[in-house]
């Protein structure tokens, strides 16, 4: 095919284009020459007529033709197959194009279209560029008939094989899979786009309006990733009508997976301009393939789970990535950063997010996860940080959220839903950890119309050789306990938790801090706390009144537990309130069932109080002594220890014996009882019991003789009912008085001591 551009006469500056086909490209039509008068008109005329009717003879038969051949397959001769692949020898360089067979057909609206079959490219020194099966070619009816010009209108491409490189700066290779060298290379996408541009941007494709590739093999090698895909049976269109650029896909993806992803790409590139918008739909993906393609969605490699993903992006023309938009629906999965930690699964989530990559700043208009564990939905903020090789290694991250729903199986025993919370934390890829600066809990209101509390913590989660490594500590001014239990999981340290929900009626917990440790692998987690209380009503032990008013601290760590009184009241049935401040019990290992438990109380109280409450189950200690609690008046400050099982109560069951020793001081006694007929006072006396006797003793006066004796009798399965005073008495004129000793008067002067032993046997005399 050759193109001949004749001049007209040297003042007018037209010129005529036309293609014909020859043997001598150097042979074109001779105007005949000029004569004066030498022949007729008539045989001018003739000569004229018959010129004409010679050259509209072929003209009509090419007019005719395509009538007679639409919707006919024709097969060109041989001598036109090597002339075409003469001509493309000639326009490619010095390069060739073979095929098998060239076939004509013409569609009813009079478009030609040109099939090659076997289509095969070599450059200058044989190599094979490019081996396409059939190439379909739709020619422009007014190229032909108007400017008498070959014009492609569409081109399409069937079984085409190509790869697509992109190596580890980002640059792309396009190549045809033939083991020749690329076909385009560029710096990036739009370099890449321009170069395309500028390949179609030639006078012979000046009326091409699509290339579409059907049946497409593309091979695509992302070396930055470390990723390969495969297309089979791919479907490309590339649409420059009216100078923009329109190239749209649809794909699927084999990754050797097994299953499919399947893509839907749109790109778009005005005429002159140098940034193009892009539109990806992808559906089934991995989301490890997906977090490789944008730093925006590296975070998505932290997830073993499948997506669909629509996404919508500007490239400029220096091949920087624009402002990206992107709306994830996420399958169920798992968070698995690293093989040797155990994936935590859920059901679903979704992500709608916004990228500005001139801030590195991720915006996520809303992100919602769903378990079996239950649901949140947050929305926040993301910075990409400690860049490398475009990529981030790390993520800053402020989120908050505005419904989180607590409902791990067998935790609680409905659903726990939180009044909000917040997140500040850095996130690092390699090795993965989280660092937490700031977490903020809302807990939902308390019983009573206590306002929600506020929870901060903050922590560090990562992955040794073992799985999971965790710690959090946790802190709060103060939180209602009926708050702190509401978040207490059920099955989460279960002892600590019952004692507080059965021993705790109320409190106001202040001042807490807590700090939990876990690495996977571990029987339990390690937990640590302390707190203070108040206004606080606990039980210290099941058969004894509640004490009221509390005010104290909590410390729990290794398994134990630990309660100080402050302050406290515990009621007594007569005498008024002994005040417990000093009191403290303690749980030395809470795995144990049934658990000990130690009970160091401290009280002060009248010396009735005290004995009305030494009187209750399961100790009886007055009863049993055959006394009452109102036997003496006074007060007492006293200090026992009291080595408690915690079990549950079995209904109609009699408590067991409990171990104890006790020791009290007793102050302003007086007593008309514990002697008959006498008056019993003391400024001080000493108390002292264990499960097998009681003793009380001191300086005393009984009646106005002076004494230093001792009470004692038996307590416990041993006791006979009897009991012992014994000490030293003053003997004296008055003693003599006192008690009554028929001497005469004057039959005794002075002062002296005496040994008194006096043993009292219940319904009997001295």
């Amino acid at each position: 095919m050759t193109e001949r551009t004749d001049g007209a006469a040297a003042g007018d500056g037209a010129s005529e284009r036309y293609y014909a086909f020859a043997a001598d490209p150097d042979t074109r039509p001779v105007p005949p020459p000029p004569e004066a008068e030498s022949r007729t008109m008539r045989g001018i005329w003739f000569g004229l007529r018959a010129l004409v009717l010679m050259c509209l003879i072929p003209l009509v038969f090419a007019l005719l033709a395509p009538l007679l051949m639409v919707g006919q397959d024709i097969s060109a001769p041989s001598w036109l197959k090597s002339r075409v692949e003469a001509q493309a020898s000639a326009a490619l360089g010095g390069g060739s194009l073979t095929f098998g067979a060239i076939s004509l057909q013409v569609a009813r609206d009079l478009h030609p279209t040109v099939r090659l079959t076997g289509a095969e490219f070599r450059d200058a020194e044989g190599r094979l560029l490019a081996r396409i099966p059939v190439i379909s070619t739709q020619l422009s009816p007014r190229g032909i008939l108007f400017n008498r010009e070959v014009l492609p209108q569409s081109i399409s491409l069937t079984g085409a094989q190509i790869s697509l490189t992109r190596a580890r700066d980002g640059s792309l290779a396009l190549s045809f899979d033939t083991g020749g060298g690329a076909a385009q290379e560029a710096e990036n996408l739009t370099a890449l786009l321009g170069g395309v541009e500028a390949a179609l941007n030639v006078p012979a494709l000046a009326a091409l309006e699509t290339v579409r590739a059907d049946g497409l093999i593309l091979n695509f090698a992302d070396r930055r990733a470390g990723r390969n895909w495969t297309v089979d049976g791919g479907t490309f269109e590339l649409d420059v009508t009216g100078g923009d650029l329109r190239l749209t896909s649809d794909l699927a993806l084999l990754g050797g997976r097994d299953f499919v992803t399947t893509l839907a790409f749109g790109l778009t590139r005005p005429a002159g301009a140098g940034a193009a918008d892009i539109t990806v739909a992808v559906r089934d993906a991995a989301a490890g393939d997906i977090a490789t393609q944008s730093p925006a969605l590296s975070w998505l490699a932290l997830l073993d789970a499948r997506l669909d993903a629509e996404l919508r992006a500007t490239v400029f023309e220096d091949g920087g990535l624009g402002p990206l938009t992107a709306s994830l629906d996420i399958g169920a999965g798992a968070l698995r950063p690293d093989e040797r930690a155990e994936p935590v699964r859920f059901d679903a989530a979704h992500a709608r997010l916004a990228f500005a990559p001139e801030a590195g700043r991720i915006s996520f208009e809303e992100i919602t996860v769903e378990s079996e564990r239950g649901r949140v939905r947050a929305e926040g903020s993301t910075y990409l940080s400690d860049i490398s090789g475009g990529y981030p290694t790390a993520l800053l991250s402020q989120f908050r959220f505005s419904d989180v729903v607590l409902d791990p199986p067998g935790l609680y025993p409905e659903p726990v839903a939180l009044g909000g919370a917040e997140l500040d934390f850095r996130l690092r890829f390699a090795p993965f950890a989280v660092e937490i600066g700031h977490a903020g809990l809302v807990t939902p209101p308390g019983a009573g119309g206590a306002p929600p509390a506020r929870l901060a913590g903050q922590g560090r989660i990562g992955i040794a050789e073992d799985g999971w490594r965790i710690a959090l500590d946790v802190e709060t001014d103060e939180i209602a306990l009926d708050q702190v239990l509401a978040l207490w999981p059920e099955a989460f340290r279960p002892g600590t938790r019952r004692w507080f929900a059965n021993n705790v009626e109320q409190a106001t917990l202040v001042n807490v801090a807590g700090g939990l440790r876990f690495t996977q692998g571990d029987a339990r987690p390690v937990l640590a706390m302390t707190q203070e209380f108040r206004d606080a009503d606990v039980r210290v032990m099941r058969t004894l009144p509640i004490v009221r008013g509390a005010e104290g601290s909590v410390a729990v760590a290794d398994d134990a537990l630990t309660v100080t009184l402050a302050d406290g009241l515990m009621p007594a049935p007569e005498g008024g309130a002994a005040d417990l401040a000093g009191s403290v019990f303690r749980i030395p290992d809470t795995r144990i069932k049934p658990a000990p438990a130690i009970l160091d109380l401290r009280a002060q109280s009248t010396i009735t109080a005290a004995l009305s409450l030494l009187d209750m189950e399961p100790f009886r200690f007055v009863s049993k002594a055959g006394r009452e609690v109102t036997m003496a008046q006074g007060r007492v400050a006293s200090e026992a220890r009291f080595d408690l099982v915690l079990r549950p109560r079995v209904p109609g069951e009699r408590p067991p014996p409990v171990p104890f020793e006790a020791e009290a001081v007793l102050t302003g006694v007086t007593s008309d009882r514990l002697v008959p007929g006498r008056t019993l006072s003391a400024e001080r006396l000493t108390l002292r019991a264990d499960p097998t006797e009681l003793s009380v003793g001191g300086p005393m006066r009984l009646g106005a003789v002076g004494a230093d004796v001792t009470y004692r009798t038996g307590l416990g399965p041993s006791a006979d009912g009897t009991s012992r005073i014994a000490g030293d008495v003053t003997l004296s004129e008055r003693f003599l008085e006192e008690f009554n000793i028929g001497l005469p008067p004057g039959s005794l002067s002075g002062q002296g001591t005496g040994r008194i032993t006096l043993d009292l046997a219940r319904g009997e005399a001295p």
